[in-house]
């Protein structure tokens, strides 16, 4: 048991980090962007992104448009999923035209 009370607080700890985090980059966000970040989080459980896994949203499993891939793909603009409204992007390992 003192194993796992120390993991949840470490991630507990990791999870007060990225909180900041995300705190201090929404505030960079443009006032439509920002509203519109904080309104589907709280609609979507507190998930505002999702990945792009296998050609659809990685929140509600819609798949997305052959010219909304490409978009991501590009990493030039924020695409939203038709279905659930998130912001959807290729993951961090995904390279554009891999």
């Amino acid at each position: 048991l003192a194993a796992l009370d120390a993991d949840d607080a470490r991630l507990a700890g990791l999870v007060a980090a990225l909180d900041a985090r995300r705190a201090e980059v929404v505030a960079r966000l443009e006032p439509a962007a920002r509203t519109r970040d904080e309104r589907t989080r709280a609609s979507r459980g507190g998930r505002a992104v999702a990945a792009i896994e296998k050609g659809a949203c990685g929140g509600c499993f819609r798949g997305l448009p052959p010219h909304a891939l490409q978009e991501a793909r590009r990493r030039d603009r924020l695409i939203a999923c038709d279905g659930c409204g998130r912001l959807v992007m290729l993951p961090p390992g995904d390279a554009p035209g891999a």
